[in-house]
């Protein structure tokens, strides 16, 4: 290929590059110094990944993009993993930092640490009722935990946390401080305020069986299912302002608990 051949391809190539095209000197022949441009190409990585470090922002994850994700809608940081409940408790008992610096290793820590509560859970015994062998199965083989396994890490880690949604909260208590930790549920996701302000939970029902948040329809009375609507701010009205049924209000109260 000759020297004009070479440096038309170059041009037409050159707004898809990611370094400094200067370094090339097309008056020597068409080979290109690769260790010259993997240096580039390493320098630039490592200053994005510094800066993302500095700024508290995951790295891998362009500054543009996680405000826009992040703080477009809500004031939550939101974990980009895919098990965010887990992450949250991470990033709460590990701090931020430790976070952005371990992202790219997150598969091995989640696993490790998974397998750490398992082994914590069969010689230990839990405060919280929990179904073990559920627990163990979400911890070794499904893609996100679940609230009862959240409560055995919360007890490994030795974590007083609340889960809190709009209309009820979570409570995991595991040590003698005052002081909790809080995951917020917002929009079927999951995320923290990185301030960890208390949240209030004034008005708000506490759900204490965390494997079995609500009863079956016969444990309850119709007064006790319409306190229940009442906290989790249901209408026990219908369209024609009459009375729901017991069945209708029960079904409402299961669905906003289980629908998070």
């Amino acid at each position: 290929m000759d020297l004009q051949i070479n440096n038309f391809i170059l041009e037409d190539i050159e707004k898809f590059m990611l370094y400094d095209i200067n370094i090339i000197n097309q008056k020597e022949d068409n080979n290109i110094n690769k260790d010259k441009l993997n240096k580039i190409f390493k320098k630039s990585i490592n200053i994005d990944n510094n800066k993302c470090i500095k700024s508290n922002i995951p790295l891998g994850i362009k500054k543009n993009d996680f405000n826009k994700n992040e703080y477009n809608k809500s004031k939550l940081f939101i974990p980009k993993n895919n098990d965010k409940l887990f992450w949250c408790l991470y990033i709460l008992k590990n701090g931020l930092n430790l976070y952005n610096l371990n992202f790219n290793s997150g598969f091995s820590i989640e696993k490790e640490l998974k397998i750490k509560a398992v082994t914590f859970m069969k010689n230990n015994e839990h405060n919280i009722k929990i179904k073990k062998t559920e627990v163990e199965s979400n911890l070794l083989f499904d893609k996100k935990i679940s609230i009862q396994s959240l409560s055995l890490l919360c007890n490994m880690l030795k974590m007083n946390v609340r889960l809190i949604n709009n209309n009820f909260y979570y409570e995991f208590l595991n040590n003698e401080s005052e002081e909790f930790k809080y995951i917020i549920i917002e929009n079927k996701n999951y995320g923290i305020n990185l301030d960890n302000t208390n949240e209030n939970i004034d008005n708000k029902l506490l759900i204490i069986n965390v494997s079995k948040p609500i009863n079956s329809l016969s444990y309850y009375k119709v007064d006790e299912l319409i306190q229940l609507a009442n906290k989790l701010k249901i209408n026990i009205k219908n369209e024609n302002n009459k009375n729901k049924t017991k069945k209708d209000i029960y079904d409402e109260i299961y669905k906003i608990i289980y629908d998070c």
